[in-house]
């Protein structure tokens, strides 16, 4: 009787350890070599403003200003650029980006434009600057009505 539990307890303890190599490799193998190709040019952009602690990052998102995003919201970007259609065939990555060494930023977008200067996406501070004369004539047109 113990070696029948000794035996089972074996052979539950391999598929056990058997599942979890599974999973643990099938976790390593979602991305295809699109993905990782993207990755790679990301960690490329990253390594060239200093690293990931330096680095600030933005993307499309308003019709006007480049929005702030986080790492992992740029990787998604960067994965999700790397597949097409309904059913999501993976594809060569597709993302435009700009780097500005200055100010330690990487700027990511998917979009059909040709190039990310097309955009024409300010910061918000600059965006709002470009916009006083404006703002400043619709006031003194309510002021006056």
């Amino acid at each position: 009787m113990q070696i029948a539990t000794l035996l089972y307890s074996s052979i539950a303890l391999a598929t056990c350890v058997a599942i979890y190599l599974a999973l643990k490799k099938s976790s390593f193998s979602k991305l295809n070599k699109y993905e990782i190709s993207g990755l790679k040019k990301l960690d490329e952009l990253i390594s060239s403003v200093g690293g990931i602690e330096k680095a600030k990052f933005y993307t499309g998102g308003h019709p006007y200003v480049w929005v702030e995003a986080t790492y992992q919201e740029i990787r998604d970007l960067v994965l999700y650029s790397c597949a097409a259609g309904k059913f999501r065939f993976p594809i060569p990555a597709s993302f435009l980006h700009k780097v500005d060494k200055e100010h330690c930023a990487i700027y990511v977008v998917v979009t059909n434009k040709p190039s990310i200067e097309d955009l024409s996406l300010q910061h918000y501070g600059e965006w709002l600057n470009s916009n006083a004369k404006h703002a400043e004539a619709i006031s003194k047109y309510k002021k006056s009505h």
